[in-house]
């Protein structure tokens, strides 16, 4: 038989003549059709058999009657969630199978691809009835995957469609070591594939961006090497300069579409925030017993602020960025030409040793270098937009680049 992931969709026939003596459900080719003249006077009587049937359902023909009903007022209007709720006690009863529920709810989703309530129905029952990860359970995934892929071809930025398709790569990353590897390979590959079709889809790129994120932790907390996982490079910081080099070539290739920047937007915070941690890693295991252990103060210094002060060294021309910190004053200073103290000021207590203001300073360095590169991106951007759009969005994106670098 056909798989409950795969059939036809279901639709209202709003051209189905009403005064002809005809079914008004129409069948073919696995999809199903309403006339639409028949909507409101059928959906009004399943409503108010279901209220009625719905507090004897512990009998059985009350029982068969509410799972009729609510079906039909389920395609109709997946919205109501005491419809859903009534089901659910079916489902726990044993009156309605989890494969029949699922083919409801995909049925649903072709005619409402943002129907939330249909993919919380889909999570509740895979939670509930089955062991999704089971390994003889693995062709759950692939009707779950089946589905979001149909749901978001529907319709544009589905939130809900990619929420669901997150709840379910939060299932793969609990399958042994070799399967997961295997589905987070599958996963980047077609998303890959599907974000060079859709360079428009804000909620599919942030999806691959938590892709990628989870795919590093996942490799951390299981002491997987981060190179045998996609993109295949050595560390995190790999994997994001990745991630931006392929952000630059959907950008120069489809040029004017703003959630490529968002995205790669994202990427950038995101390879700060590794940078930070692993600088933070190593002077917990660099510093020796009896020097200060309390580092949160180096990773409290505003290093975003020092990172705008190198930039504009950079600008200006001048080679050392930050030749020593004073901390007599809590503040941080340059002994080149004077600047702003608001853009060195940290906290009074902030006693940073040698080893501390190393981190700060390889952290600044780093992250300027980062955002040297970025602007000499979106200079180029700049220069080859076509129209004044192109560049109106590159300079928005430049200015939002610079107040990261404050």
């Amino acid at each position: 038989g056909t798989p409950f992931f795969e059939g036809g969709d279901f639709g209202i026939l709003h051209d189905f003549p009403g005064d002809e003596n005809r079914d008004p459900v129409v069948l073919a080719s696995d999809n199903l059709g309403v006339a639409e003249w028949c909507i409101k006077h059928v959906y009004s009587y399943g409503y108010r058999q279901v209220l009625q049937s719905k507090e004897k359902i512990w009998r059985y023909e009350d029982c068969e009657s509410i799972c009729k009903w609510t079906q039909f007022c389920l395609l109709i209007c997946p919205e109501v969630s005491t419809f859903w709720n009534l089901r659910r006690k079916l489902l726990k009863k044993g009156l309605i199978t989890a494969q029949r529920e699922l083919e409801l709810t995909r049925l649903i989703v072709t005619r409402k691809p943002k129907c939330m309530e249909a993919f919380y129905q889909r999570q509740w029952v895979l939670t509930k009835t089955t062991n999704i990860s089971h390994p003889e359970n693995r062709f759950f995934i692939e009707g779950e995957k089946a589905v979001c892929s149909l749901a978001a071809s529907r319709h544009q930025n589905n939130y809900h469609a990619w929420n669901h398709r997150l709840w379910l790569l939060k299932i793969i990353l609990n399958l042994n070591m070799e399967d997961c590897l295997q589905e987070l390979k599958q996963e980047h590959a077609v998303m890959q594939k599907w974000i060079t079709c859709h360079v428009s889809e804000h909620s599919g790129l942030h999806y691959y961006n938590k892709l990628v994120e989870l795919t590093i932790n996942w490799c951390q907390i299981n002491n997987v090497p981060i190179k045998t996982a996609p993109p295949f490079v050595n560390t995190p910081q790999n994997v994001y300069e990745s991630m931006l080099k392929y952000y630059e070539m959907l950008i120069l290739q489809y040029p004017g579409h703003e959630a490529l920047f968002c995205a790669r937007r994202t990427i950038l915070l995101k390879w700060q925030e590794c940078s930070k941690n692993n600088r933070t890693d190593s002077i917990v295991d660099g510093i020796a017993a009896g020097t200060d252990t309390n580092i949160d103060n180096c990773t409290n210094v505003n290093s975003s602020n020092v990172a705008c002060a190198s930039v504009e060294e950079h600008l200006d021309g001048t080679n050392n960025i930050t030749n020593s910190f004073s901390t007599d004053n809590g503040i941080a200073s340059n002994n080149g030409p004077s600047r702003s103290s608001e853009k060195y000021k940290a906290s009074a207590d902030d006693d940073l040793p040698a080893g501390k203001r190393t981190c700060i300073e390889n952290l600044t360095s780093e992250w300027s270098s980062l955002m040297m590169r970025e602007r000499g991106f979106i200079q180029e951007c700049i220069a080859l937009a076509d129209t004044q759009y192109d560049k109106n969005l590159a300079k928005h994106y430049l200015h939002i680049v610079d107040r990261m670098g404050l």
